[in-house]
């Protein structure tokens, strides 16, 4: 293998373990609460800040009616699974309160409610609140988890079409039939998937100039929007100080500050306004 791409895949696995263990990206499941799953930011006011595929709230409830407050742009799609069966959930513009569970009579409820369109084409959503009439209970937990980072083969892109050349809809996308979900659901972990469709390592399809994905992987939630420059150069010298810590393996001979650039352009290329390659 060449040099280069020695660096580019080093270097990007390396961003995938640190993106692991970066603080307050994602949440533990607490017995008797709600968890959430993937990655999240919490806004100002407390509320839930989500984005990627699959991204949501498991929680197991003893009662008659589960509602969740969620904020949408308008044209997101939720996987609602309770006790196992699911449904799609058409979100509306604005903050709404949506029924989950409405049952006559009180019974034991497990529900995941996910994202399945991306954020391309509804953008961020916002869990508000949810309120269950009854009690929340001990959920199914697991302390496995597995990041997948990825582009549409990730996110289920198109996954419920028909064949392989019918018409995208974002209703056709299923983040919890795509490869990663069942990876992880054969394992008994959690999956977090951190994928958006056509976004590659150096280069997007088609040209995109939007971020690429080693770009991603220090954020909760994705970024369609090219970073300032504040931003950008805040992340070259982070992947700089990562190039000083994989470099000498790669790269014996040169000083640290040449196996820096060397390394941060090409994992960082296309990220910076303009471009650094």
């Amino acid at each position: 293998m060449p040099n280069y791409l020695k660096i580019l895949v080093l270097g990007f696995f390396s961003l995938v373990l640190l993106a692991c263990e970066a603080p307050q990206l994602t949440g533990k499941s607490t017995p008797g609460e709600v968890q959430y799953l993937g990655r999240y930011d919490f806004t100002n006011a407390g509320d839930v800040r989500m984005g990627w595929p699959g991204n949501g709230i498991n929680l197991r409830f003893r009662g008659t009616k589960l509602t969740v407050k969620i904020t949408d742009g308008g044209n997101g799609i939720m996987d609602a699974v309770i006790n196992g069966k699911s449904s799609a959930l058409i979100l509306r513009e604005g903050t709404q309160n949506y029924d989950i569970v409405s049952s006559d009579s009180e019974s034991l409820f497990d529900v995941s409610l996910t994202r399945r369109t991306e954020v391309f084409d509804t953008g961020l959503f916002e869990i508000n609140d949810v309120k269950v009439t009854g009690e929340l209970v001990a959920p199914p937990t697991t302390d496995r988890k597995i990041l997948f980072i990825g582009d549409s083969i990730t996110a289920g892109f198109g996954v419920r079409g028909n064949t392989k050349d019918c018409q995208y809809s974002p209703a056709s996308n299923a983040p919890r039939k795509s490869y990663a979900w069942l990876a992880a659901d054969s394992l008994k972990a959690e999956p977090h998937l951190v994928a958006i469709s056509g976004r590659g390592v150096v280069y997007n399809y088609d040209n995109n100039p939007n971020p690429v994905m080693p770009a991603q992987l220090i954020t909760p939630c994705p970024t369609l929007k090219v970073a300032g420059i504040m931003t950008s150069l805040k992340r070259l010298w982070w992947l700089s100080h990562l190039a000083q810590m994989t470099g000498p393996r790669l790269m014996p001979g040169r000083t640290n500050l040449t196996q820096a650039i060397l390394i941060s352009s090409m994992i960082f290329a296309r990220v910076i306004p303009n471009r650094i390659l």
